[in-house]
């Protein structure tokens, strides 16, 4: 975890290379790193978030406070519903000796998910990328595995994606060549409507649109969004994803916010079903519904 990271980019490096791992940088640009989320965390000083406690429990002693402010991350809304608690039925003491699955689930019954609930979920989001791609580095030896394993291995397939991805990092229009490769054995080897070769369409698309060509970006998502409903089903993250997506593409090309504001609606209620209020993917879709749609609404504040 690193404060302060402008250029997130540059510090691919510090990411083991036996593993997978998660970096987690503030004031960073989520364009900036391929697959990067943002998560929008609000948090008080220690001296609000001691004081708002002794609002709620007064002669809260200030040790006490200070502790049971930091356990509740100095956030405004995890403070204020255990606060309203401290002035009913619960004490400090209690919640300090609470468990985190019962500290959780005190906060989930309020419809609270504190910051670091919201940053273990994003780890859990990534989750699918790690398992598909173990080992990046060895994937960037993917001519020598190539030769060793066969064209048509699984592996190498694999491989070309996840080469695709982090290549995308630094250079989208590389990448793109790249992905389309990998789609073009996939759909070969495996089969068009395989999901491994509809993740790699979806790549492409995400691609195209880094490579400023929204237009193209929105006619590949809406193709591979069409084709993951039927395969996958319009529930299926890595559908909603694309879905997700095609609004991207859509609101990027100037002229279409009006249907990029429907991609984002349906994606945002599927992923509120599916993933949770509180999940990252889920909170990205309902910041660009709002987003939108303040834009479309005359005189929007």
């Amino acid at each position: 975890m690193l404060d302060g990271v402008a250029s997130p980019e540059r510090l691919s490096g510090l990411l083991p290379i036996d593993g997978p791992d998660v970096l987690i940088t503030s004031s960073a640009d989520a364009t900036a790193w391929a697959g990067a989320c943002v998560l929008n965390v609000t948090a008080l000083t220690p001296q609000d978030a001691m004081g708002l406690l002794c609002r709620y429990e007064p002669g809260l002693p200030m040790p006490e406070a200070e502790r049971l402010a930091a356990r509740l991350d100095h956030s405004p809304e995890t403070l204020t519903h255990v606060g309203q608690r401290l002035s009913r039925k619960l004490s400090a003491r209690q919640v300090l000796d609470m468990s985190h699955a019962e500290l959780l689930e005190l906060l989930r019954r309020g419809g609270i998910c504190s910051p670091t609930e919201r940053i273990r979920a994003a780890v859990e989001a990534l989750a699918p990328e790690w398992r598909f791609a173990q080992d990046l580095l060895r994937a960037l030896a993917m001519e020598a595995e190539a030769r060793r394993l066969g064209v048509r291995a699984r592996l190498t397939l694999a491989d070309s994606y996840a080469v695709a991805r982090i290549l995308g990092i630094y250079d989208p229009a590389a990448a793109l060549r790249k992905a389309e490769e990998a789609e073009h054995q996939q759909a070969k080897w495996l089969g068009e409507r395989h999901r491994e070769t509809l993740r790699t369409g979806s790549l492409i698309a995400r691609l195209q649109l880094r490579c400023r060509l929204p237009d193209t970006a929105a006619d590949q998502a809406r193709s591979v969004w069409r084709a993951q409903c039927n395969v996958l089903g319009e529930s299926d993250h890595e559908t909603l994803e694309t879905l997700h997506l095609l609004g991207e593409a859509l609101e990027a090309t100037g002229h279409s916010a009006r249907a990029a504001l429907t991609c984002y609606r349906d994606a945002r209620k599927l992923r509120r079903i599916v993933l949770g209020e509180d999940h990252p993917a889920t909170v990205e879709s309902t910041n660009s519904y709002f987003r939108v749609k303040a834009s479309l609404t005359p005189f929007a504040n």
